[in-house]
């Protein structure tokens, strides 16, 4: 018996440690060159010995957008995977019964309806260049003698990439740096309980509505490193009030927070439920009354603190030439996504033979460098926060819905929501003249569906009214054009080709212009 388990043992081991090998090997990132051949051209891909970054060039441009769909296949099939899943609402497929929730909110979008719209529209032009990606992604996949780890653990396969594809995975792009409308939600919640003028403060439309003022906080050793403590101090009127301000900071106790907002509204004592919610307690108590004293965050617990959830952001700064040591412009992009593996982003550089060089971040799914350089221009977003979908509160009922004083049929859509190890779960979503019903989470579904986290309090159907669902969305060309852009006009005119996007452009041109 003994024996018998030092040999099952053994055996477990040997297969463990087989299994940890393979893994490493396959996930090892590729140094060297590959050289491809399509139907439309050769291309090469060299990796760098470092970073194993890409770098591309082809005798066509098809031939190295071939190329591009080849090496996100190759090193990210998985995560492209994922990508597709999330857009169509088929995450269930592949991760089981825990997604079905996810699955039931983009389905409820419709997204896939205004991509079908969208298709019909596209270029003969962006639609060879997406088909050729497609065919790289493909092509690599074909040749494999196996998927990577994660397909055989979950025992799924890869369908088959298309040109629609990548349209979904752009939308659903767009959609989720959409970040101004969960905002709507939560004043609309926050209005429906504690009244509008108290929703108009905690979730402001304008900032003279809101309780904070936007400060920086400088710690007293940074003034004192760059050598502007005595400078600062000498500039305020009352030197023990900075003093006071950079020891609540360095050494919080207890604070004395002065309330920098309007004065004599009823607050209600269930705030301090909102403010737990939101991670911010102390910051949001404190500020509803005139000096009150609060908590004030230490290092560690700041540090440690968890983000509310849906918060995002990003920041993105441009330097002009003449403030530079070289005399051209410097820029900076920030997106603030989270860390996480694999990265949002995947650098990439790729030469076109009619094009420039073209150098930095890639989403998954996509032909384009989102934010990066070229021979001639640097750009690169963030988020503007700007309130591009409407959320309009619907009465309806299975059929029909109330507008206007009059009940009118709800488009009824009917889904049947595949499960990985699991039963199909049925679903049907529904459509109205304003834009599609978003679903509402029931109970215990809020953390399963990552981007509607701020609509908690929304417990009524929200109609979406999106100009990327309404209008044709030209993003393929958009972002072709700017991968190309050769001056600020290129540029400037290539960015306006973008529905539905909430983001601002940043750039920079050799020409020493910036905007």
């Amino acid at each position: 018996m003994k024996n018998c388990l030092q040999g099952c043992f053994t055996l477990v081991t040997v297969a463990f440690i087989l299994s940890l090998t393979l893994l490493s090997y396959l996930q090892t990132p590729f140094r060297g060159t590959i050289f491809l051949t399509s139907i439309k051209g050769n291309a090469t891909i060299r990796f760098d010995e470092k970073y194993s970054i890409p770098y591309i060039t082809g005798t066509t441009r098809e031939a190295v957008v071939f190329a591009m769909g080849y090496v996100h296949a190759m090193d990210r099939l998985y995560d492209l995977s994922m990508k597709r899943a999330f857009a169509y609402g088929t995450l269930a497929s592949i991760s089981g019964e825990i997604a079905v929730p996810a699955d039931k909110f983009m389905r409820s979008l419709s997204l896939e309806k205004a991509v079908d719209r969208d298709l019909k529209l596209i270029s003969a032009e962006d639609m060879e260049l997406l088909q050729a990606y497609a065919n790289g992604v493909n092509a690599y996949v074909e040749e494999s003698t196996m998927l990577p780890p994660e397909f055989q653990i979950l025992g799924i396969d890869f369908e088959r990439w298309t040109p629609k594809d990548s349209l979904m995975t752009n939308k659903f792009l767009m959609f989720a740096l959409s970040c101004g409308w969960p905002a709507i939600a939560l004043r609309s919640g926050v209005a429906e309980i504690y009244g509008k003028e108290l929703a108009d403060r905690l979730v402001p439309f304008e900032e003279k509505n809101s309780f904070l003022k936007q400060v920086t906080v400088v710690q007293e050793e940074d003034l004192e490193r760059m050598g502007l403590l005595g400078k600062s101090k000498a500039n305020l009127q009352n030197e023990k009030a900075m003093k006071d301000a950079l020891k609540m900071e360095a050494n919080p106790n207890k604070a004395t927070l002065n309330n920098t907002g309007k004065q004599g509204v009823d607050v209600p004592k269930h705030v301090k439920d909102i403010s737990n919610k939101t991670g911010e307690k102390a910051v949001i108590t404190s500020t509803l009354g005139s000096n009150k004293t609060a908590e004030a965050p230490n290092k560690e617990s700041r540090q440690n603190r968890k983000r509310p959830n849906g918060a995002a952001g990003s920041n993105a700064w441009v330097v002009g030439g003449k403030y530079t040591q070289s005399g051209y412009p410097i820029i900076s992009s920030d997106p603030h996504f989270n860390h996480k593996n694999p990265n949002m982003f995947y650098l990439a550089s790729f030469k076109f033979p009619d094009g420039p060089n073209v150098f930095g971040g890639m989403h998954i799914g996509l032909p384009w460098i989102t934010i990066g350089r070229n021979d001639f221009v640097a750009w690169a977003q963030t988020v503007s926060y700007l309130e591009t979908i409407d959320l309009l509160s619907i009465n309806h009922n299975t059929t029909h819905y109330f507008y206007n004083n009059t009940w009118l049929p709800l488009t009824v859509h009917k889904h049947l929501i595949k499960v990985n190890k699991g039963q199909a779960v049925p679903y049907e979503s529904y459509e109205t003249h304003h834009g599609p019903i978003m679903y509402q989470p029931e109970s215990g579904e809020g953390e399963a569906i990552f981007i509607v986290a701020n609509t908690g309090f929304i417990n009524k159907p929200l109609a979406v009214s999106w100009a990327g669902l309404k209008e044709p969305d030209n993003a393929m060309e958009a972002w072709r054009l700017i991968n190309y852009a050769s001056n600020t006009q290129d540029f400037t005119g290539a960015a306006k080709k973008f529905v539905g996007m909430d983001l601002t452009f940043l750039f920079a041109t050799v020409a020493t212009s910036n905007g």
